[in-house]
């Protein structure tokens, strides 16, 4: 069984491992070799996940690596390009599984001393990063449907609006009554904030459950006033990376 310090450790090696493969991306390994004062065939082994970096020298890969790259614009950018035309996790986690890795690592340090008992999303995007979190934190993972209907679920409306144009409409999402209970501490994560109108909704269902939020996770937000209002709100605390 892994202890949790070793569970640390082997995260903080990885983390390293998807920095450089970041890294990869946009220099060769001689250059790498020069700047990290690592020979070629080591580097190559831990890009290709051969070999794992010892803890301190994984220390120097991740502090060396963040002084000449901007994750967070390397996490917008990765997320704004590629199979969608608009802002959409998926464009990132076609192209960028390094970053994917990056974030999860990032959330679950977040909450990794909480007492966290399920980690709660929705159906779409948001999964992809809840079940690496869920996975990392050794929680369980439940998530609501958009605009389906179960039979003895908890149904919460949300106003929705459309990419193109700024028309609102109705929706509504749900979660069997039986995903959570009132011993549940929740995690709620999703991929990113843009009206809050998906994160309320998932937080009035925790309430009428009347399970516990531990804290909410997303990758990005659109307006840090949306989140502060929802932090005042619902008195919980929104933790993002962009």
């Amino acid at each position: 069984m892994i202890s949790m310090s070793s569970l640390e450790d082997i995260l903080l090696r990885l983390e390293a491992i998807s920095l450089l493969r970041r890294l990869k991306r946009y220099h060769r390994y001689k250059e790498l070799g020069s700047y990290f004062g690592l020979d070629i065939p080591l580097l190559s082994k831990y890009v290709k996940g051969r070999l794992l970096p010892g803890k301190w020298r994984a220390q120097e890969i991740i502090q060396k690596t963040l002084e000449i790259i901007n994750v967070e614009n390397e996490i917008k950018n990765a997320m704004n390009q590629g199979i969608c035309n608009y802002l959409e996790l998926m464009n990132l986690s076609a192209s960028s599984p390094d970053l994917l890795l990056y974030i999860a690592i990032q959330a679950y340090r977040f909450y990794k001393n909480t007492d966290i008992t399920k980690v709660l999303s929705i159906e779409g995007s948001g999964l992809i990063i809840a079940s690496l979190v869920a996975t990392l934190l050794n929680k369980g993972l439940v998530y609501a449907l958009r605009d389906h209907y179960i039979e003895g679920a908890i149904i919460e409306p949300y106003s929705a609006h459309t990419s193109f144009a700024q028309i609102k409409y109705m929706k509504f999402i749900a979660l069997p009554r039986k995903s959570l209970s009132s011993n549940d501490k929740v995690l709620i994560v999703d991929d990113t904030i843009w009206s809050g109108a998906t994160v309320r909704a998932l937080l009035n269902i925790v309430r009428k459950l009347n399970s516990k939020v531990v804290g909410v996770f997303c990758i990005g937000v659109f307006s840090k006033k949306i989140v502060e209002k929802i932090e005042e709100d619902y008195g919980v605390k929104i933790s993002y990376l962009v």
